[in-house]
């Protein structure tokens, strides 16, 4: 009987990671309304239902451990290194500049926190360990179903056919994938294994339907246009031209090849060429934008990223600052050469080179220990498609080797998203789950078991051995169960507040105030560990008392209202930030935007609460700390000296915000403005004044300008002195 549920628990395990990695990449769930919320939401669909999913397969597999009474598992060469780059992720994030941050990620991005990639290791193990010849293809199969079908999806919005009917949904640049850029990389990597997956089987139509797939995948790359998926591209070809004497050996084959080359060279030809391009493709196109370039979400430059990278080494260079992290980093850590750029004023939350991302948040010791993986990953494949005599006759394995070569590559250009990551630990087992059935040397099916420490604690034995009891199963078995009840307990209640920050943001775009506080107080109180529910009740609680204030006679209920909205607004401030307050779990002291927050509020109350003008600045001030070279900032705390009259110290900050950014009207502006407080200071402000109005466009903010400077200009003509106006000597000269 127990070997009949293991033999079902081992059903359903397949049947569970073939759905989890057709599922995930398309998921998302229409709670939203703008695309932006939508892009923070699905993320953490993805994230939970991935990490929730892993951990259930792996409970399972475990429990058919405990009735079969043995710890089967497949032994790949990656085994130590990716066991080794858990350890240092998780040593990482216990040493993490923000502990929660790497714990649960980065609100809005999620990955690659410690429970993602947590969940990506487990993945990998108890895929590999399960699937067979039959279910590695379907899993395979569904993975590549998944991305064709969001090609599909980003196609038919490229042409204006929104088929998914939300309005968050309907924009050309929308995808299930969140990110053009990640769609482009996925399709780089998922076109040379839909190529294997064509040449591996004799059916005919699936055989089309895999080729006619990679066509699909190829269109993605034309809209996007993105040069690191390219670059990724390039590098699988290249690898399967080395390889292909080896794998293609039939005339079907190169004519399937040679078709399926010939489309794409066309549909390259039509996209390079303008006048094919206007022609047929424009009329194609449904909606008012007949652009046929899309907007993809900016990222940062190689360059800054590795400047980034960098200084961040430098200061951190074993552990990092910790995983999911670079955001915080990058404020830290941002050249100041950004600040003459189109991206100044954006805080990137990705390092856009996988690379730098590794060495920023878990160090020298975590991009050492996944450069190991990907040695001990790609040298059996290299091996097995240069001599193994199984290459010819298993054409799949060595097209995975191309679309690894190609990760690699585009790790330059890329971050690994969670999809990201999913496709490359699925590429991992499948590769080595064919090894194995091959019998490939280092991939083995073993069974281990716990013996004493004198004996190595943890040992194999023969297949042949008869099953008894064993403790490591149980072992295994017991914490998995344990932490995932832990898990599904904490992931509900933290969907549930999710839900519920969700709903406020549509009842602010509603412009119900009332509501929107009700419903992030709610949140709070279901999962009050984010930093963004704590920080958009204060301003929320600012923009409802200042409404308040501008109302007509106030009766004793609306003043009461006014200050305790007020003291919300500073407190849940202060608990975003740590600003004065004792660090909670969920306070991001090393987050700018808590400070900014804190900062805005203190600075809006400046006259009408005590203290509102110094702790406006030393907010402002612990801002500028957490990112040094942001104008904006500097610009800011020079507004509050001015309201404050510290006027010396006005001038100090705006002259360090223009000296960072020498094109930023409205801070050279203020800075006319400081020396007008100052005195004295006449033709500072005419020059301020000057430089302002160059910099703004044609306007009534220019028409103000050049009207003060005019003003100023009459002044200066009235206090200056001219050589013909000169006293005449007392004393004639004889």
């Amino acid at each position: 009987m127990k070997e009949q549920y293991a033999r079902i628990i081992g059903q359903i395990i397949n049947l569970g990671i073939i759905v989890l990695v057709f599922a995930i990449p398309l998921l998302f769930i229409p709670l939203t309304q703008n695309t932006n919320d939508a892009r923070i939401f699905a993320e953490f669909n993805k994230q939970i239902f991935f990490v929730l999913g892993s951990l259930i397969l792996f409970t399972l597999w475990t429990l058919r451990m405990v009735l079969e009474k043995r710890v089967t598992i497949i032994r790949t060469p990656i085994d130590v290194p990716l066991l080794l780059f858990l350890v240092v992720y998780a040593l990482a994030t216990v040493f993490s500049t923000d502990l929660f941050v790497s714990i649960a990620g980065f609100y809005g991005l999620f990955h690659p926190s410690f429970l993602s990639v947590f969940a990506l290791v487990l993945f990998y193990f108890t895929t590999v360990s399960n699937l067979n010849a039959k279910t590695r293809l379907f899993a395979l199969v569904s993975l590549l179903s998944s991305i064709v079908i969001i090609s599909l999806i980003s196609i038919f919005n490229f042409f204006g056919w929104f088929i998914i009917p939300y309005e968050f949904a309907k924009v050309r640049e929308w995808t299930p994938l969140l990110s053009l850029g990640t769609l482009s990389f996925l399709a780089s990597l998922s076109i040379p294994v839909s190529i294997g997956f064509a040449l591996a089987t004799k059916n005919t139509r699936i055989r089309i339907a895999g080729l006619a797939s990679v066509i699909v995948l190829f269109i993605p790359l034309l809209i996007v246009n993105s040069f690191g998926a390219w670059i990724s591209l390039l590098a699988s070809v290249a690898i399967f031209l080395v390889l292909a004497p080896r794998i293609i050996h039939t005339k079907a084959e190169r004519v399937s090849l040679a078709v399926t080359g010939a489309v794409a060279i066309v549909l390259l030809v039509v996209a390079l060429t303008p006048t094919l391009r206007d022609n047929l493709i424009q009329p194609l196109i449904r909606s008012e934008d007949k652009s046929l370039s899309v907007s993809t979400e900016r990222r940062l430059s190689l360059e800054n990223g590795w400047q980034v990278g960098s200084r961040a080494v430098g200061k951190k260079p074993f552990l990092g600052y910790g995983p999911s992290t670079f955001p915080l980093v990058f404020t830290q850590h941002s050249p100041l050469s950004l600040n003459q750029t189109d991206n100044w004023n954006i805080r990137f939350e990705q390092a856009s080179n996988e690379y730098v991302n590794l060495i920023t948040s878990v160090g020298i010791l975590g991009l050492a220990s996944f450069v190991l993986i990907l040695f001990f990953l790609i040298k059996p494949l290299v091996l097995f498609s240069t001599r193994g005599t199984g290459a010819r006759e298993n054409p799949l394995t060595p097209f995975l080797l191309a679309s690894l070569g190609g990760y690699v590559v585009g790790s330059f250009f890329f971050d690994t998203s969670l999809i990201v990551g999913l496709f490359f630990v699925l590429i991992a087992a499948v590769a080595f789950s064919t090894l194995q059935s091959l019998g490939a040397k280092g991939v083995d099916k073993v069974n281990l078991k716990l013996v004493s420490l004198n004996a190595g604690a943890i040992r194999t034995f023969s297949g042949n051995e008869a099953p008894s009891y064993n403790l490591l199963g149980y072992i295994l078995f017991v914490p998995a169960v344990v932490a995932t009840g832990a898990l599904l307990y904490l992931s509900s209640t933290a969907y549930r507040a999710e839900i519920t920050y969700q709903g406020s943001i549509i009842s602010a775009s509603e412009n119900k105030a009332i509501e929107t506080r009700d419903k992030l107080l709610s949140a709070i109180k279901a999962f009050g560990y984010r930093d963004v529910y704590h920080r958009t009740l204060a301003l929320v609680d600012l923009r409802i008392a200042q409404n308040l204030s501008q109302q007509g006679e106030k009766n004793e209920q609306t003043t009461a209202n006014i200050q305790l909205l007020v003291r919300e607004a500073i407190d849940q401030g202060k608990i975003a930030s740590g600003y004065q307050s004792p660090t909670v779990i969920g306070t991001s002291n090393t987050n700018v935007v808590n400070w900014e927050t804190v900062a805005l509020v203190y600075s809006n109350l400046i006259g009408a609460a005590q203290g509102a003008d110094n702790h406006a600045t030393q907010t402002y001030l612990g801002a500028i700390t957490r990112q040094p070279r942001n104008p904006l900032l500097y610009e800011a705390l020079g507004n509050v000296y001015l309201k404050t009259k510290q006027t010396n110290e006005a001038i100090r900050a705006l002259e360090t915000a223009v000296s960072l950014k020498p094109d930023l009207s409205s801070a050279h502006y203020t800075l006319s403005q400081a020396y007008k407080q100052a005195g004295d200071r006449d033709i500072d402000v005419a020059r301020e004044l000057l430089v302002a109005s160059e910099l703004l466009p044609e306007g009534p903010d220019k028409e103000r300008v050049l009207e003060e400077m005019n003003e100023i200009k009459e002044i200066l003509e009235k206090t200056q002195k001219k050589p013909s106006q000169s006293t005449t000597s007392a004393t004639p000269t004889p």
